[in-house]
Parts: structure tokens; C-alpha cells; sequence
């Protein structure tokens, strides 16, 4: 009907070996979710007004079923593990919010990395949750993925280059200790 479709994507399309991911970096999903969201994306990209973003580690407090990975952390009351090997860019919902409305008001179009400008571990993120919330650091392992049990196979090594998108839209979003202070205030 001629209105503009943006999609939200993952960066589990790409295969996680080497971090730096970018929009013209090879997709080689190792999970059923990845694989999945890469189909997804050639449908959409035959769109004529179409944006696909690539996200991943989406965090915030806006989140009816606390499933996100931030307010898992400030539920926490147990011991858990953490991955210490999963390297990704968590990325504020506030931030892909900001990526959306500038795409919308810019009349943007493509297939964008858009995630949070640093690359980390679960576990320095956690760390840091740790640090800005007064959290018990004592109730966070530090442990391999393998030591999960995870059902699906993670891409370990996929941090992201969202230069791309900041550059056009003109935006530098706050980095993720900024992101979890300004969460901070608003709880």
C-alpha cells in the first residue's frame, strides 16, 4: 500500500567469528532465530520502501514481561551464570527507538547495522549493571557459553559497526554506561 515497512533484525545472521560486523559483512546464521530473521530480511528486502535493522542485546525498563536481559539482572535473587564468550553491543531501547524516528523523519531506506555504539561481553555489561545499580556482584558467575546449557548455539564473537547508520542519521547515541545512569534516574 505504499507505506514504508521497517523491520527489526538481528545480528544473530551473522556467524560470530570475528566481531566488526557491518552491512556488507557475510551472513552465516548458526541458530534456528538467524536463520529465520535472514529469510525474513530477502522477503522484506523486495519491498519497494523497506529498513531493516540489525539489533541485538535490546535493554531498557519499558518491558511488561521483564524479559529483557537488564531487568533480568535487576530481578536477579539467585547465583547465575554468565557468559563471559558472548561478545556482542547491547544496545538501549531508547537508542533503536532514536534509529527509527530518524529513519522515519530522514525517509531512510536499506538494510543498517543499528545497535549500541560498544562492543562487549554479557559479562561486562553485566559488570557494569552491577556497578550503576548496587546489584550483588557476588551473584553473577562468570562462566563459558559451553557451561550454559543452552539449547541454540550462540554466535560468540559478534560485535557490530553501526558507524553506517550514525553517520546518516547524524547521531551519536549515549554510550551504555550513559544509557543505564539515565535508566537509573528513571526507575
Amino acid at each position: 500500500r505504499g507505506g514504508k515497512f521497517i523491520f527489526i533484525s538481528t545480528d544473530a545472521v551473522y556467524p560470530g567469528e570475528k566481531n566488526n560486523y557491518d552491512e556488507h559483512s557475510e551472513t552465516m546464521p548458526v541458530n534456528f532465530y538467524g536463520i529465520t530473521k535472514l529469510r525474513a530480511e530477502k522477503i522484506v528486502s523486495r519491498l519497494s520502501d523497506f529498513v531493516i535493522l540489525r539489533t541485538t542485546g535490546i535493554f531498557g525498563i519499558h518491558d511488561p514481561g521483564r524479559k529483557n536481559y537488564l531487568a533480568q539482572l535487576l530481578d536477579t535473587k539467585e547465583a547465575r551464570k554468565v557468559p563471559y564468550d558472548q561478545i556482542s553491543n547491547p544496545t538501549d531501547a531508547n537508542v533503536l527507538v532514536e534509529y527509527i524516528l530518524r529513519i522515519i523523519n530522514k525517509n531512510i531506506k536499506g538494510l543498517y547495522v543499528a545497535t549500541g555504539p560498544e562492543t562487549m561481553s554479557r559479562m561486562d555489561f553485566t559488570k557494569m549493571v552491577v556497578e550503576e545499580f548496587g546489584l550483588k556482584s557476588e551473584l553473577f558467575i562468570p562462566s563459558s557459553s559451553s557451561d550454559l546449557g543452552q539449547k541454540a548455539k550462540r554466535p560468540l564473537n559478534n560485535g557490530t559497526n553501526s558507524k553506517l547508520i550514525r553517520r546518516i542519521l547524524h547521531y551519536d547515541p549515549l554510550s551504555v554506561r550513559e544509557s543505564l545512569r539515565t535508566i537509573k534516574k528513571e526507575l
